[in-house]
């Protein structure tokens, strides 16, 4: 039940994905409410006008800032249900609930093992196509884990790291040739008897 016309036709868009009135000029998603469409156009733009007064962090969306502001905080508004555990986010919880369920929706094309999250997908993916983005300052060694560039500059260089950029993506070609080199490497595996893929694990230091 809705007092006004103009309620009732605000939550009916909600329900109505395809009525949307404003459409990106970069994408082809659209968008019920201009504040909707706003929000979005910042990501093209890589606008990000909300700036954490703490640690000077700025983002694109004002939610996005508040849910960042829990770091510092310590809030953790959001319960496991299984273990109590609690989080700062919402979907924190649901990629958490995946180690009860032990479910794995992402898949990698290659090796075909799976992950909870498409995060540690990515991660993955870098041992197939060589990628290796995280560059020591101190020597121009890189890692394709920015965990093993931690262990590295803190064994090797007596060094810590808050926040390495990544220098570079997997490219499409790069990842055809992971996946030749895998299914070489399978069958060279199964007639040697090993009957599976071996990976070339990194070194991290």
């Amino acid at each position: 039940m809705f007092l006004k016309r103009s309620a009732y036709k605000m939550h009916y868009l909600v329900h109505d994905p395809s009525a949307g009135v404003y459409k990106c000029d970069e994408c082809p998603r659209t968008f019920n409410f201009k504040s909707q469409y706003d929000s979005h156009t910042r990501t093209h733009r890589g606008d990000r006008p909300y700036q954490c007064p703490v640690c000077l962090k700025s983002f694109s969306e004002k939610f996005n800032l508040k849910t960042h502001e829990r770091i510092h905080t310590g809030d953790r508004p959001f319960e496991c249900p299984v273990c109590t555990k609690r989080f700062a986010q919402s979907s924190a919880v649901t990629t958490h609930l995946r180690v009860h369920t032990g479910e794995r929706p992402y898949p990698c094309t290659i090796c075909n093992k799976a992950f909870a999250t498409s995060f540690t997908l990515s991660n993955h993916m870098r041992y197939h196509s060589g990628d290796r983005p995280f560059e020591c300052p101190e020597c121009r060694k890189t890692f394709s884990q920015k965990g093993n560039l931690a262990t590295h500059m803190k064994k090797q260089h007596s060094m810590t790291i808050s926040n390495m950029p990544v220098t570079s993506t997997p490219g499409i070609a790069s990842l055809r040739a992971a996946a030749a080199a895998s299914r070489i490497l399978a069958v060279t595996a199964s007639a040697s008897g090993l009957g599976g893929r071996v990976l070339e694990r990194e070194e991290t230091c």
